[in-house]
Parts: structure tokens; sequence; C-alpha cells
């Protein structure tokens, strides 16, 4: 199958009522041009025509950095954004099959990306061409979707609870294996086991690769395991619970190892919303509990390293596969950084200057938040 691939500029039609409180005029030379939201309306009448000229919004919902650093994909609901983190000019846009929507994307390797639409059907796709070179039905829509880029495993949680894994090998996608433990979420883990998931009733799993290449019995899947002390509001790869005990609008949260022994101690400000451990272990990225701020830390002594506000929005962090680079996804722009220091690598505001023939969606709006390339 062949994906819509755009390199270069192209009109994305939206249809929207015309804003009739254009604040700014003027005529000259048969053109009649308007402030219009953030866009500019021209009006031609050599020839008779009306256009729109501006940049488009960019809202990414989903992020991911390729194994070796250099490039970073950006998901939103139109289509997947290519870029060279280095080089400004490169970028590339793929655009879904007609009769699908990519919900979220992920490199797999540095050649390819794995997509998942809205119905749970995973896309293996080589991003340069364009091209959809496999694809796999998961079994209905999912609530996660993340991919092992060392071992080349994808994973995720359906909608009604139940985990699947899919393996990557050379161009093949191998799965779906199912586990319908009840689980309603779910991770990798290093070493041994390749799969954790809590259920309904607090009960800690953990699968290894092969259980789940063989398919799991009835009665791994019904083991009737003690209830966890509580509800950790994440789990890394080494197996750290991290838990989170709210103080009026400050928080502390509390790492702890597989034994419930306690490992470090952090007070924030606030309750996190989104919780992300970097692939090494050493550094934790926490999203405010109003989607504004990413704020990482050193795990091991619990300092602050750096913050970032973004004023609202923040849809997602991803880390680099080294731990050395940190993406992040929201409603006012997207972002690359140093994990190390939070320096900017690369600023995404809007896909690029456009003609349009329909008044976009932002023309309409009279609450223009700034993006990040504004301030």
């Amino acid at each position: 199958m062949k994906l819509g691939k755009e390199i270069t500029s192209s009109a994305l039609s939206s249809a929207v009522a015309q804003d009739t409180q254009r604040s700014a005029h003027d005529f000259a030379h048969g053109r009649h041009l308007a402030a219009d939201g953030t866009w500019l309306f021209v009006q031609d009448s050599h020839p008779d025509s009306t256009y729109y000229l501006g940049y488009g919004t960019f809202d990414a919902q989903h992020a991911s950095i390729s194994p070796d650093g250099s490039h970073v994909a950006w998901t939103t609901t139109q289509m997947i954004y290519v870029e060279n983190v280095e080089d400004a000019q490169d970028s590339v846009r793929i655009s879904p099959p007609a009769t699908e929507a990519f919900a979220r994307s992920a490199f797999i390797d540095s050649n390819h990306l794995i997509a998942i639409d809205y119905s749970g059907g995973l896309h293996l796709i080589d991003w340069q061409k364009g091209e959809e070179l496999a694809s796999l039905d998961t079994g209905g829509g999912s609530r996660e979707f993340e991919i092992d880029q060392s071992r080349k495993l994808v994973r995720g949680v359906l909608q009604n609870s139940g985990s699947w894994l899919v393996e990557y090998d050379e161009g093949v996608l191998k799965g779906p294996y199912v586990v319908q433990d009840r689980g309603y979420r779910g991770g990798f883990l290093d070493g041994g086991n390749a799969l954790w998931s809590i259920d309904g009733n607090s009960r800690y799993h953990a699968y290894t690769l092969d259980e789940l290449r063989a398919g799991l019995s009835a009665g791994q899947l019904n083991e009737q395991l003690p209830p966890m002390t509580g509800s950790p509001l994440a789990i890394d790869a080494a197996g750290r619970r991290l838990y989170v005990e709210p103080r009026g609008l400050a928080a502390i949260m509390k790492i702890r190892d597989e034994q419930e022994q306690e490992l470090q101690s952090l007070e924030l400000p606030w309750t996190p919303l989104q919780t992300s451990v970097s692939p090494d272990g050493k550094k934790l990225a926490l999203v405010s509990s109003d989607g504004a701020v990413l704020e990482v830390f050193n795990s091991k002594t619990g300092n602050s390293m750096w913050s970032m506000s973004v004023a609202q929005g923040i849809r997602y962090i991803a880390w680099s596969q080294d731990s050395q680079r940190i993406a992040l996804a929201s409603q006012v722009g997207a972002v690359v950084a140093k994990a190390t220091s939070g320096e900017q690598l690369r600023v995404t505001c809007a896909p690029r200057f456009e003609r349009r023939s329909t008044p976009p969606i932002s023309s309409v709006s009279f609450m223009q938040a700034q993006n990040l390339c504004e301030r």
C-alpha cells in the first residue's frame, strides 16, 4: 500500500465558517487583504479567487525519537511528521490511507516506523519512501502503545483490558501474543521478564517472552497473586515502583524496588499528570497536574535537573534509546531537548507556510494561545 507522502508545501483544507469580524483590511491592485485570526485572507479579482495564507496549528499527539537520535516523529490527527533534529529543512509528511487514521507512531529502527490506528491495526512504514510494508491486527483499539527499540518489541493495552505484544524481525511483524489477564495497565520489563501488567484486583503479573510466544495457560492468566500494597503511578523496566502521596496541592513521590523497599523520595509542587523513566533508569520526567510543565529529575539523588513550561496541553513525552534526548508533544508545539540540560535542539510550531482555499480552524478562534515559537 502506498501512503501519501508530502515533502513540498501543500494545502490542507478544513471547511469552517468564515470569520466575519476581520479587524484589518486593505485594498490595492485588485486585491482585498484582511487579517483573519492568525491568517491572511486574500481576495483576488484577477482572476476571481479567495484563499488564506499562514501557518497551521501543530497539535502533536505523540512523539518518538529514532534509535540513532537523528530524527523525531510527531503524530497529529492528520498525519505523521518525520523531522531531522539537526536540519530544519529535512522534513517528511506521511498521510494515512483514506480509510485509516493513525493514533500514534514510533520508530522501531532508524528506517521504519510502526503506526497504530484507532481500530488497533499496526502498520509498518518505510518513512523515507512513505510506503507501508506490512500490517497486523491486534484485536481492537488500544489505550496504550509503546515500542522497545532495543529488543524490537511493540506492546499495547486493549480498551476492554488485557495486553498484547508484537515482535518485529527484518520487516516481519510476529504476533500478536494476547494476554487476557484482565490487566488494565502494563509495561516492558528488562532481564528475564518481558512484560508486566496490573489487573483490576491490584495483582501484579510478569511474563517472559518465551511464555508469551508459547501462549499463556488459564492457570498462568488466573494465578492468585497477592494484591499490591498500593497502586503505583508507574513501574519502570527495572521493576521499580513509583508511588505518589498527595500533600495538599503538593505531593511526595516515593520510588521503591520490587520488594517495596524505599529507594528515593521526591518532593513535588504538584501531583504529576504523566510519569516517564529514562531507558537507563537515571532520569525521571514528570508532567505537572495542569499539563503545562515538564520537569526532569535525577532519579538517584531526587534533585531537579531542569524544567520547561509550555503553557498548556502536554500530550506525550518520549526518551531517546540512549536517554540523552527527550521529546515533548503538546497542543502549542513540540520540542526535542537535551535530557541533561533541557537545551532545545528543535522546536516545531507549525508544519510549514501554506495556502488554503478554505478558512483554517484557527481563523475563527478568538482565544489564540501562543505557540512555543511566538514567545
